[in-house]
């Protein structure tokens, strides 16, 4: 019997459909956390309120490609102010210096300088307030000093420029401390007048005040952006743009750096626009531009070059172009372990997010091996980064890279290093949780279930229980605090917990599976997604009731579940119909064993259902189609209806045929009980060549595995019954015998 089928007769045994913990590989721009990892294990739909990475890498990710501070102009640093004797406020024409590596440098001036060592200590922060007044002093002095100008305060009129600059630098420092002060209305405001006052500058002194003016633009874009302005923020860096491009027209080596990072902050803008043409033109160009100045200068300009490349990659992938998306992969992973050889502190956390993206991006077939050695080597990154700097944010991420690997682990039938990698993970977030409850106690909760499934695969049932449990006890802990976002990861907790206590035998299952459906007829009257989760909820609380004995109830429960999972394949027939088939094999094979009219109705309506699914989608669906018809047969012998079962079981036959021609390993067990029970149908002569071929068939399997010797003794034994009927008695002694010494070897396995 196929998956689908299954997924619906043994619901005790999934997680149901639109279940949080039905998982994607996640992210790659972080390193996703243990739901994510979850999400992907299971192959469904995300939590509804579980944020999941794209399955692309994010900006943030690469840690030298935050947006930048905006660089002091060259008039700001000529115009540092300082205070002279008479407490006036006048220019202090100091160059720039140097500044200590992680330090911003010091442009000018005693009180810049001060202003810099308040602002960059974090010991400080108390004087960040006190440095703002001082700065909002500064403007109000040059604001006064033009407004005393003649000309009426323009900032381009003749023997105004220096203190016109002067005035839109001490804007553009005051911005910087207002942000650093939560003053973020107030940091747009000074940086769109110094803005303004550039402009006016650059357009009588274009040489002169460009690169002001491109600089306070790229300043104002990322405040536009912070504050959600992102087509302002796209228009300002738009005209930064422009104006780069025209001065490194004339001076390359002086201005190909910034035009590459305002292309860089260009393209992220315009994807997250959608307009992912645009936005790879211009990460294409910042990454050709940032190569050339990598290979000039390879210790400048190397680590933008690396995160160029890594978010080429998201453009490359969001314009559908997946090969060169894996190669801008790769080579940003080359330029990241050179990197990280030269400075191993700095560029360890960006070399792991960037392996990541390539352990995901490798996909499957012959480049697992590859996908493999690169979650192992984040892994080992990772600990190398957790070596110098055991923060929770390097933890979390390498919790999250060890359910990644355990995921990889087990397609590959590496099931015992995959469930010691999940350990290892539930034990990182058990500490993290420790920490810091708020914000990891929904990633350890989602790991113990992640555990709780690779424990009971290798045959640790009891441990099983005890992690699913846990993890139920934290979702309703979550819960309590923030009910609208966990309650569907506690109902999903609860569904797997019922299932377990079922398997334990343990009628306390029963109380949790009721209260699982009524945590999902509560989330699924607030929206739709969650009816689908519901009619299995409701699938499995009949099926438990009927068992008891409480047969009304367990008709009315499947009643629900029916209704529900008809209007879902009303509305999303080319989704659902597939789970509207199989509710309703099963819920015949439930009736008296899948035999009497009451049943017929439900398999013929199956059948027809899922005829129409395998002339769409035969790949996934003919062997559901197939199974449905042999049951079918079944329930028309039963009610004497001959030729009818003998049309199913043909049919069933040929649907078999085909599958076990593309798929032998899966399908030819299948092709052999369908040719079985056909060649009953066809009476003594013409099924004989049936019940040959099903006998030749379960010989081949049963030489390769014993477990399907007790198919052929039955089959050889049909295959005597006939051959007697038909007189040919040494053939029916032979096969006779044939049968018994298979059972004697059935008593020896």
């Amino acid at each position: 019997m196929t998956n689908a089928i299954n997924g619906e007769l043994a619901r005790t045994r999934a997680v149901p459909q639109g279940h949080p913990a039905r998982t994607g590989p996640g992210s790659v721009g972080r390193v996703p956390g243990a739901r994510d990892v979850l999400e992907a294990h299971e192959g469904g739909p995300a939590a509804p309120n579980t944020p999941l990475p794209p399955r692309e890498p994010t900006e943030r990710t690469i840690h030298h490609e935050d947006p930048p501070e905006p660089e002091p102009s060259r008039s700001a640093a000529m115009t540092a102010t300082a205070a002279t004797a008479d407490g006036e406020w006048a220019p202090a024409a100091t160059q720039s210096k140097q500044a200590p590596p992680g330090r911003r440098p010091v442009r000018g001036g005693l009180l810049a300088a001060l202003t810099a060592a308040v602002f960059t200590s974090r010991q400080r922060q108390a004087w960040t307030s006190t440095a703002v007044k001082i700065h909002e002093q500064v403007v109000q002095h040059y604001r006064a000093q033009i407004a005393r100008r003649p000309e009426d305060g323009d900032p381009a009129a003749p023997g105004t420029e220096p203190t016109a600059g002067a005035l839109a630098g001490s804007l553009i420092v005051f911005a910087e401390l207002c942000d650093a002060g939560g003053r973020a209305g107030e940091a747009v405001l000074a940086t769109e007048e110094a803005v303004t006052i550039y402009r006016r500058l650059a357009a009588a002194h274009p040489n002169a005040h460009g690169k002001d003016l491109a600089t306070a633009l790229t300043s104002l874009a990322a405040r536009y952006d912070a504050g959600a302005r992102l087509g302002d923020a796209i228009l300002a860096t738009e005209e930064a743009v422009t104006i780069y491009r025209r001065l490194a027209s004339t001076q390359p080596d002086a201005h190909h750096t910034d035009l590459a990072a305002a292309l860089h902050h260009l393209g992220t803008r315009r994807a997250r626009e959608n307009r992912h043409a645009a936005a790879l033109a211009a990460a294409e160009e910042a990454a050709t531009l940032r190569h050339q100045l990598a290979e000039a200068d390879p210790d400048l300009h190397l680590p933008d070059l690396a995160g160029s490349l890594h978010l080429l990659a998201l453009r490359y992938d969001e314009a559908g172009h997946g090969d060169k998306a894996l190669t801008a992969v790769r080579k940003a992973t080359t330029t990241y372990r050179r990197l990280v050889e030269q400075q191993p502190r700095a560029f360890r956390p960006d070399l792991a997010a960037c392996l990541m993206e390539l352990f995901h991006r490798l996909g499957s077939g012959d480049q697992r091996g590859e996908a493999l050695a690169a979650v192992d080597e984040a892994i080992g990154t990772l600990r190398a980064v957790i070596a110098d700097d055991p923060s929770d944010e390097h933890r979390s991420e390498l919790a999250a890279c060890l359910l990644l690997l355990g995921a990889r682990l087990e397609e590959d039938g590496r099931c015992d290093q995959a469930l010691t990698a999940t350990e290892e993970a539930t034990t990182h977030y058990r500490q993290l949780t420790q920490n810091d409850p708020d914000n990891h106690r929904p990633d350890l909760a989602a790991s113990l279930l992640l555990l709780a499934a690779r424990l009971d695969a290798a045959g640790n049932a009891d441990e099983a229980l005890a992690a699913t449990e846990e993890a139920t006890t934290h979702y309703r802990q979550l819960t309590q605090v923030d009910p609208e976002q966990h309650r569907p990861d506690l109902a999903a907790s609860l569904y797997v917990y019922a299932v377990r206590l079922s398997e334990h035998g343990r009628q306390a299952g029963l109380g949790v599976l009721e209260e699982t459906v009524g945590h999902y007829q509560h989330l699924a009257s607030t929206g739709h997604r969650h009816r689908r989760p519901l009619a299995s909820a409701l699938t499995l609380l009949a099926i438990w009731w009927g068992a008891l004995g409480r047969h009304d109830e367990a008709i009315s429960a499947a009643d629900n579940a029916e209704a529900i999972y008809r209007q879902l394949a009303r509305v999303d027939p080319e989704g659902q119909l597939a789970e509207l088939a199989a509710h309703l094999y099963a819920r015949a094979c439930r009736m008296n064993q899948g035999v009497g009219a009451e049943a017929l109705t439900y398999l013929q309506e199956s059948v027809s259902l899922y005829r129409q699914l395998a002339h769409t989608q035969p790949a996934k669906h003919t062997g559901d189609f197939a199974a449905c018809l042999g049951a079918l047969a079944d329930c028309h012998d039963s009610l004497d209806r001959r030729q009818d079962a003998l049309a199913s079981a043909e049919e069933s036959v040929a649907a078999y045929r085909r599958l076990a021609a593309a798929d032998p390993g899966a399908y030819t067990a299948p092709l052999a009980a369908a040719l079985h029970g056909l060649g009953w149908r066809l009476g003594l002569r013409a099924g004989l060549p049936a019940l040959r071929e099903a006998v030749g068939i379960h010989r081949t399997l049963a030489d390769r595995d014993p477990e399907f010797l007790p198919s052929l003794a039955t089959t050889l034994r049909s295959l005597a019954v006939c051959l007697d009927e038909l007189g040919q008695a040494d053939d029916a002694a032979r096969a006779r015998a044939e049968a018994n010494a298979v059972c004697e070897r059935l008593g020896r396995v």
